[in-house]
C-alpha cells in the first residue's frame, strides 16, 4: 500500500511543477519561455479567427447580380450617361480609400500607391462583372492598418501626456496629404491623441447661465434626497487629473471598440462603402441602397416613428445630427442643433453612458430609437465651439407623427415705417408633404390654402412663407402650392438624360388663395422643391425673398429602382440622379440656388453645407426661358415685385440694421460663429484650451442674455392649426418647453428670431406702401426721419 502511494507521489513529481501545481491547486509562477509560448499560440489562434473572417470577404451570386445592377443604373439612368470605363479609375480608388479613412489616418502613402497599381488598370473590368474582389483587398489593407494603430494606440496610452509643450493639431485632414512613412504617422497619432485626451478630460462647461443655475438646483435636490439614486450626468469636482485617468481609459475602450467594430464588419457592409464611393463619382445623390438604408428610406416616407426627432448621419467617425423634425423631442428640447456630435448615449434616468464615437452610425440609431415614453439620454459635442465641449440631454422618446411636421400658422401686429399696424401672417412650412394613403391628411397645397383662408378672416394683410428649415418633399406639391399664389404660366422645366424638356405650369387655375403682399423666408438650409417654389415666384415677380444671401442649390432629381424588380425577393435598390431642375428663366438651380432680394446676415453662409460644397456636385447651366404668360389680374399686378418696390423694402431694410440694436446683436453672434466655423487648428496647450473655452462660454452667454432682454419686445401674434391638429396639443418653436419640475423663471422662454422678425416688418412695409396714395416723400426721407426706438 504505502508502495502504491509513493509511486503515485513520484509520478506527480516527474510531470513537472507545473502540472503538480494544477492537480494540488496551487499557483505556480510561469517561467518567460512558457509566457512567450502562451502568447505565441494565443496571436496565432487570433490570427486564425481573422484569417475566417478574411475568407469571408467574397463575392457571392448575389452580391455581384447587384453591383451589375448598380453598375447599369449609372451607365444607362444617370443623368450623364458616363460609361463606367470612361471613369478615371484613379479617382474611384481615392473615392473609396476616403470613404474608409476620410481623416486619412491608417492608410500609408505606400499604400495608396500599391492599391492603385494593382488595381487601376482593370477597375472597369471587376465593376461591369460585379466581382468585388478589388474593395474586399482594399478593405483587407484597411484592417490590418487599424489593426497596427490601435495596438500602437493601446501602448501609447500607458505613457504620460505632457500637456505643456506648445503645439497644435488640425482635425480636419480631408485634403491632407497621405501619410508618407511610419514615424509621421506615429508624431501624427501622438497630437491626435492628446487632443482627443484634452477634450475628454478639461473642465465640464457648465454652457449658459440659465443651465448652469438649473444645474445646481438639480444636484442640491439630489444631494438632499437620500432615497433618490445619484444621477450620472451629474457634474462631480474632479482634477484635471483625474479625468485624464478617465479619459485614457476611456479611449482605450473606444479603440478597442473600433478595432473589434472593423474587424466585425460583414462582406455586404464592404460592398455597400464600395458601391456608394463608385456612385458618388457620378454625383453625390446617387448611390446603393442596402436593405438596411432602403428601410430607412421607407420609414422616412411614413406617418411615424418613435424616436427623438432627428435625422442622423456619419461624418468623419461621429453620428451627427443632420437635422432636426419638427415637433420632435429634439427639437422641442431647444438644446441641439444641426451639425452637433453625438457621442454618447444612455439608457434611461440613470443608466450608463455608453460611448459612441466610431462606432457603426446603424446601431447607434438603434440605441437612440426605442419604446414611446421612454427615457434616452444623449452625450452632444455642439456643432461650434471647443471641440471638448459636452452637454447632456435628457428626452424622452416620442411617437413623431407627420401632423407634427404640417405646415402651421400665426398672424402677427408688425409697425410698418410709415407708422402703421399692418396684421402679417406667417405660414411656418417644414416640408412639402403629400396627401395622407390611410386617413383623410391633405397634401401642402391644400394645408396651406385653408390656412390662408383662416388668416384672410382674421384681416391678413400681407404673407410671409417661412421654408428657412424646408429640405423639400414630393414636387407636385411644391408645383400645387406655387399655383396658389401666382397667377398662371409655367413654374419649371425638367430635362433629363436624353436631353428633352418638359415644362410643368400652375395646374391650379382659378384657384389663387392669396395676390396680396408676399415674402419668401429662407436660409441655405432651403433646398430642392423649395427653392423651386422661391424661383418660380421670383422669376414671375411674385414675392421678396428674404434670407441668407442664397438658398441650398439642389436642382437634381433622383429615382430609386429597387432590386426586386429584377430580383425576387431581393431587397435593396439603387438611387441615380435622372434629371435636372431649371427655372421658367431657363437658369439651372444647381449649385447657384436662389439669390435673396434681401440679404441677411447669417451663419451659414461661412458653413460648407451646400450643394456647391459637395464633391462632385453636377455643374450650374442654363437652357432657353419661357415667356411668362401670366393671366392678367389687377389684384396681382398691384401686389407684383417691382424694382422700384423692391429699392424702397431695401432702404427700409438697410436702415434697421445700422439703427436697431438687434441687428448689432446678430452681426457680432454670425462673426462669432464664423470664426468658430472657419477654425481649423486647436491647442494642445492646456492652459490655452482652458482659457479659449473661458472666452467662448462668456461670449455665448452675453448674447444669450442680450437676446432674452429683446424677446420681451417680440411682436403679439395669434396662433393658426389645421383643422387635422387643432384638437392636438402643437409644439410652438417660439418656446423651449420647461422640463417637468422646473422652476418658472425657466418655464416657455421665448425666442427672439431677428430674422423672423425682419421679414415680417419687409412685408408690413409692402403692404404699408401699396395701400398708401402716391407721395412725393421717398423711402429714404422716411428712413431719414426714424429715431433710434426699436421696431
Amino acid at each position: 500500500m504505502f508502495d502504491g502511494l509513493l509511486k503515485k507521489l513520484l509520478i506527480a513529481l516527474c510531470i513537472g511543477a507545473q502540472a503538480f501545481a494544477l492537480w494540488a491547486d496551487v499557483d505556480v509562477p510561469l517561467t518567460q519561455a512558457e509566457k512567450t509560448a502562451q502568447a505565441e499560440a494565443a496571436a496565432e489562434k487570433e490570427a486564425e479567427a481573422r484569417k475566417v473572417k478574411v475568407a469571408e470577404l467574397q463575392t457571392n451570386p448575389r452580391m455581384a447580380e447587384e453591383s451589375r445592377i448598380v453598375a447599369y443604373c449609372l451607365e444607362r439612368m444617370h443623368y450623364l450617361r458616363t460609361p463606367i470605363k470612361r471613369l478615371n479609375p484613379s479617382e474611384v480608388i481615392d473615392a473609396y480609400l476616403d470613404d474608409l479613412d476620410p481623416a486619412r489616418l491608417f492608410f500609408l502613402k505606400s499604400d495608396v500607391d500599391h492599391i492603385k497599381e494593382r488595381f487601376a488598370p482593370t477597375l472597369d473590368v471587376f465593376l461591369q462583372q460585379g466581382n468585388l474582389l478589388p474593395a474586399f483587398s482594399i478593405f483587407q489593407i484597411y484592417r490590418d492598418r487599424v489593426r497596427e494603430r490601435c495596438e500602437w494606440v493601446e501602448a501609447r496610452l500607458k505613457e504620460p501626456f505632457d500637456f505643456s509643450v506648445e503645439e497644435s493639431f488640425k482635425p480636419d485632414r480631408k485634403e491632407a496629404p497621405w501619410i508618407e512613412t511610419r514615424e509621421q504617422a506615429d508624431a501624427l497619432w501622438q497630437q491626435r491623441l492628446k487632443f482627443e485626451l484634452l477634450n475628454e478630460s478639461l473642465a465640464p462647461n457648465r454652457g449658459k447661465k440659465a443651465d448652469a443655475k438649473k444645474e445646481a438646483e438639480k444636484t442640491a435636490k439630489a444631494d438632499t434626497d437620500s432615497s433618490k439614486k445619484e444621477k450620472k450626468e451629474k457634474v462631480e469636482p474632479k482634477t484635471f487629473e483625474e479625468r485624464l485617468a478617465a479619459a485614457e481609459e476611456n479611449l482605450s475602450k473606444r479603440y478597442a471598440r473600433f478595432l473589434k467594430s472593423t474587424d466585425e464588419i460583414e462582406a455586404t457592409e464592404v460592398q455597400e462603402v464600395y458601391l456608394n464611393s463608385v456612385a458618388a463619382i457620378y454625383d453625390p445623390h446617387s448611390g446603393f441602397l442596402s436593405p438596411y438604408f432602403l428601410d430607412e428610406f421607407d420609414i422616412s416616407m411614413r406617418n411615424s416613428l418613435v424616436g427623438i426627432g432627428a435625422v442622423l448621419s456619419e461624418k468623419d467617425g461621429y453620428c451627427t445630427i443632420r437635422e432636426l423634425v419638427s415637433g420632435g423631442p429634439a427639437a422641442r428640447s431647444g438644446q441641439l442643433h444641426a451639425g452637433d456630435k453625438i457621442v454618447g448615449v444612455a439608457q434611461g434616468e440613470d443608466g450608463e453612458m455608453t460611448d459612441v464615437v466610431g462606432v457603426k452610425l446603424r446601431k447607434v440609431v438603434r440605441q437612440i430609437r426605442g419604446k414611446k415614453g421612454t427615457v434616452v439620454r444623449i452625450l452632444v459635442q455642439p456643432a461650434e465651439g471647443d471641440p471638448s465641449e459636452r452637454s447632456i440631454i435628457t428626452m424622452e422618446r416620442d411617437e413623431i407623427k407627420l401632423t407634427d411636421n404640417l405646415a402651421k400658422a400665426k398672424l402677427f401686429e408688425v409697425p410698418a415705417e410709415n407708422g402703421e399696424t399692418v396684421k402679417v401672417g406667417v405660414i411656418d412650412l417644414p416640408s412639402f408633404y403629400g396627401a395622407g394613403e390611410n386617413d383623410e391628411r391633405a397634401g401642402t397645397s391644400e394645408d396651406v390654402k385653408q390656412l390662408i383662408q383662416k388668416l384672410k378672416e382674421k384681416g391678413m394683410q400681407s404673407l410671409v412663407l417661412d421654408v428657412r428649415r424646408n429640405g423639400g418633399g414630393y414636387l407636385n406639391e411644391a408645383i400645387d402650392l406655387t399655383g396658389l399664389l401666382v397667377a398662371g404660366g409655367p413654374l419649371l422645366q425638367v430635362r433629363d438624360t436624353a436631353g428633352k424638356v418638359q415644362e410643368l405650369r400652375d395646374r391650379m387655375k382659378n384657384a389663387l388663395a392669396w395676390n396680396g403682399p408676399l415674402v419668401l423666408l429662407v436660409s441655405k438650409m432651403s433646398a430642392s422643391a423649395t427653392e423651386i417654389v422661391a424661383g418660380a415666384l421670383q422669376n414671375h415677380n411674385r414675392a421678396v425673398i428674404v434670407g441668407d444671401s442664397k438658398t441650398h442649390g439642389k436642382g437634381t432629381v433622383q429615382a430609386v429602382y429597387p432590386f426586386e424588380n429584377l430580383m425576387p425577393k431581393q431587397k435593396g435598390a439603387a438611387k441615380v440622379t435622372i434629371q435636372k431642375w431649371y427655372l421658367p428663366d431657363g437658369n439651372s438651380i444647381q449649385v447657384k440656388g436662389i439669390s435673396s432680394d434681401i440679404a441677411l446676415p447669417s451663419s451659414l453662409d461661412a458653413l460648407p453645407i451646400a450643394e456647391g460644397d459637395l464633391k462632385r456636385a453636377l455643374p450650374w447651366d442654363a437652357i432657353p426661358a419661357l415667356k411668362l404668360d401670366a393671366r392678367a389680374s389687377s389684384g396681382v399686378a398691384a401686389n407684383s415685385v417691382s424694382d422700384e418696390l423692391l429699392k424702397d423694402l431695401g432702404e427700409y431694410s438697410a436702415a434697421r440694421r445700422e439703427r436697431l440694436p438687434e441687428f448689432s446683436v446678430l452681426d457680432e453672434q454670425v462673426n462669432w460663429n464664423r470664426s468658430q466655423a472657419e477654425r481649423k487648428e486647436f491647442s494642445l496647450l492646456r492652459a490655452q484650451r482652458e482659457k479659449e473655452r473661458a472666452e467662448d462660454t462668456a461670449v455665448r452667454d452675453r448674447l444669450d442674455d442680450e437676446l432674452d432682454e429683446l424677446a420681451a419686445s417680440n411682436y403679439k401674434s395669434e396662433e393658426f392649426k389645421l383643422s387635422v391638429v387643432d384638437t392636438q396639443p402643437a409644439f410652438n418653436p417660439d418656446e423651449v418647453e420647461p422640463e417637468e419640475g422646473e422652476d418658472a423663471e425657466f418655464a416657455k422662454k421665448p425666442v427672439f428670431d431677428i430674422r423672423l422678425r425682419e421679414g415680417l416688418r419687409v412685408a408690413a412695409d409692402w403692404y404699408a406702401l401699396s395701400a398708401q396714395p402716391p407721395s412725393k416723400e421717398t423711402a429714404a426721407d422716411i428712413v431719414a426721419q426714424k429715431t433710434e426706438q426699436p421696431r
